[in-house]
Order: C-alpha cells, then sequence, then structure tokens
C-alpha cells in the first residue's frame, strides 16, 4: 500500500496526496534535525531497494517496484515536513510551489496540518523517460540532497536560522522536492530497467 496517492494523466497533469501523521509518528517529537536524519535513512532506503530490485533480473516490476515506491513516499513525506518545520511561519497552511524553470514544470504543495495535495504538470520535456532509475539518483536525487545537508550544515554553524537561511533551506527542498516528484513519477510510469 502506498503512503501517497500520486496520479499523472495522459496529458501530464499531476495530483497527489498524503499524510504526514505516519511521518510525525516515526520522527517523535519531530524536530528539524530528527528529520534530516530521517531523511538520510530515507535516501538509503530509496538506493538499497534500487539495489535489491535489480539484482535478479535487472528489471524494476512487481513488489520491486512497489517496495522503491514506498520508500519514495517516506522520503518525500520527510522533506514535506521538514519544509514545514524549517518555514518560520506558523500558519496551519503551508504552499509548496516546486518546478523546474527550465522545462516550466510546476507543482503547488498545499499542506493543511498534517495534510498536503499537490497539483501541477510536467511538460512533454519533463514526462521523457529517464535513461535509468539510476541516473535518476545519482545525478539528480543525491546531489540535491546533499546540497541541501551542506546548506543546512553551514546555516547552524552559528546555532541560528535567520530569515535568509531559512529561504535558502527551503529553496533547497523545494528542488529536492521536484527530484523527488520526479523520480516517483518515472518509477510509476516510464522505468523498467534499472
Amino acid at each position: 500500500m502506498s503512503l501517497i496517492d500520486f496520479n499523472v494523466d495522459n496529458e501530464n497533469n499531476i495530483t497527489a496526496e498524503g499524510n504526514l501523521l505516519s511521518t510525525m509518528n516515526m520522527i517523535k517529537p519531530p524536530t528539524v534535525s530528527g528529520c534530516i536524519r530521517y531523511m538520510v535513512t530515507g535516501l538509503n532506503m530509496i538506493e538499497q531497494s534500487y539495489v535489491k530490485a535489480l539484482s535478479n533480473d535487472n528489471k524494476i516490476i512487481g513488489t520491486e517496484r512497489t517496495d522503491i515506491l514506498m520508500n519514495i513516499d517516506a522520503f518525500f513525506n520527510t522533506i514535506i515536513l521538514l519544509w514545514v518545520l524549517i518555514s518560520s511561519e506558523k500558519d496551519k497552511q503551508h504552499i509548496i510551489l516546486i518546478g523546474d524553470g527550465k522545462n516550466n514544470a510546476s507543482i503547488n504543495i498545499t499542506v493543511n496540518n498534517e495534510q498536503w495535495t499537490a497539483a501541477g504538470k510536467f511538460t512533454q520535456n519533463t514526462a521523457a523517460t529517464s535513461a535509468n532509475l539510476n541516473q535518476a539518483l545519482k545525478e539528480k536525487l543525491i546531489p540535491h540532497a546533499n546540497r541541501f545537508l551542506n546548506t543546512y550544515k553551514n546555516a547552524v554553524n552559528d546555532e541560528i536560522l535567520d530569515e535568509k537561511e531559512r529561504l535558502f533551506l527551503k529553496n533547497d527542498l523545494n528542488n529536492l522536492l521536484y527530484e523527488t516528484t520526479y523520480l516517483r513519477f518515472q518509477i510509476s510510469y516510464c522505468i523498467i530497467d534499472g
């Protein structure tokens, strides 16, 4: 069973929804540092499930695909929770805008308490199949995660997160959310070969 209801129609319109409660239950109490640890663990779980999926036939099908998607969903929820925690706004509703400026792909994520919804569109260029999951992981997702971790490390050197640092961190998380959405799309609808 998937943690996220994720759909892309024939015109590449995206709709998705999820709940942060399972993530919040794993990180008690939900803190930025706890989310970061869980995010790193989640990224490792995505990689491990990928390696496992390819171990016997170099195909990503059936339960192998489901396992990868579950790990991507948990990772995605963690990033959304982390975004909300880093935001200095204490509103019950948060709007996260993510996209790929080069290809005009855009997705709006609205977070209301523990629930979130997303709507947007991939362009034809964006929806084109990635060469393989390894490329999507190693050249996109992992570099964006590392960039966020470096930004966070530099931001907390003085033990204070000011508004400018929060903005940089949220921007890095926006990129990470976009790449995670793209990876989920690829696994759900495109990639079979590793």
